[in-house]
């Protein structure tokens, strides 16, 4: 009895040793495919990964978002426009006034006498300083530079006011009036000549000056009576026909006398 049991127990642990050796075996045999497994296939999730981030997917903006964008870039442009419109105006400013300012310094050089007896020789007499202004004012007429121009006929007139040629000055000071859209001055200069200088020889270019003055200003009737005042007193002159054209409706009002009649003070 004691044989037998001693013999089912080694039968026993036999089996039980065989199986926990299988198992032994089959566990190392499972360990050794997972060390020969490639990397690669664990690396490959984070490879997607970086790849999925490094390329984002860029969605266009829809139409309002366009418009928007339109919007704003249109109105950036209209700032800038009117910036630089805002500055062109500013130099243009600085310039007629640097004009205006240059011309009086110009007809103040011109007057004023000799500081040395060193120039006394050379310094001009009440004769040539008319002269000398008369000849800028005239240059500075024909360059279309009214401003320096009307400020040496001022000159002029300040000056020499009992001067012969004064009155000649004082339509060279209506002409440039005139040209800078000044139609106010420019008549009551124009009329100054009709009241102190009702001989003078260009009497009725002045009337013709009073006339295309008012018609600038919409006093058509007052405009009318000075057309035909020039017409009746030099039908045949330049000032004349024109007049007539005016009325006529057959030619424009002139803006820049001086280019109208380059004879005037002739």
């Amino acid at each position: 009895m004691k044989y037998i049991n001693s013999l089912s127990f080694v039968n026993i642990f036999g089996r039980y040793g065989a199986l926990c050796l299988l198992m032994g075996l089959m566990a190392c045999k499972t360990s050794g495919n997972l060390r020969n497994t490639p990397q690669t296939t664990r690396e490959a999730a984070p490879t997607e990964e970086i790849k999925t981030v490094s390329n984002p997917v860029i969605q266009a903006p829809n139409s309002d978002e366009l418009e928007r964008e339109l919007a704003l870039t249109r109105g950036r442009l209209d700032e800038v426009e009117t910036l630089r419109a805002q500055e062109k105006e500013v130099y243009e400013t600085k310039i007629a006034e640097l004009e205006k300012l240059n011309a009086e310094l110009i007809a103040q050089r011109a007057a004023a006498p000799s500081a040395k007896s060193s120039f006394e020789q050379n310094a001009p007499s009440k004769k040539d300083g008319f002269k000398l202004l008369w000849d800028q004012a005239i240059a500075q007429s024909r360059k279309n530079n009214f401003k320096a121009a009307e400020a040496l006929f001022n000159e002029i007139i300040k000056q020499y006011p009992t001067k012969d040629g004064t009155s000649w000055a004082i339509i060279g000071l209506a002409f440039s009036k005139y040209s800078l859209e000044d139609f106010k001055g420019a008549a009551l200069n124009f009329n100054e000549i009709l009241d102190k200088y009702p001989k003078h020889k260009r009497r009725s270019l002045a009337s013709f000056g009073l006339g295309v003055s008012f018609a600038m200003m919409k006093q058509n009737k007052d405009a009318k009576l000075f057309f035909e005042d020039a017409i009746s007193i030099a039908p045949r002159s330049a000032h004349g026909q024109l007049a007539k054209d005016i009325l006529a409706k057959k030619k424009k009002l002139p803006t820049n006398l001086f280019a109208t009649f380059p004879a005037w003070y002739k």
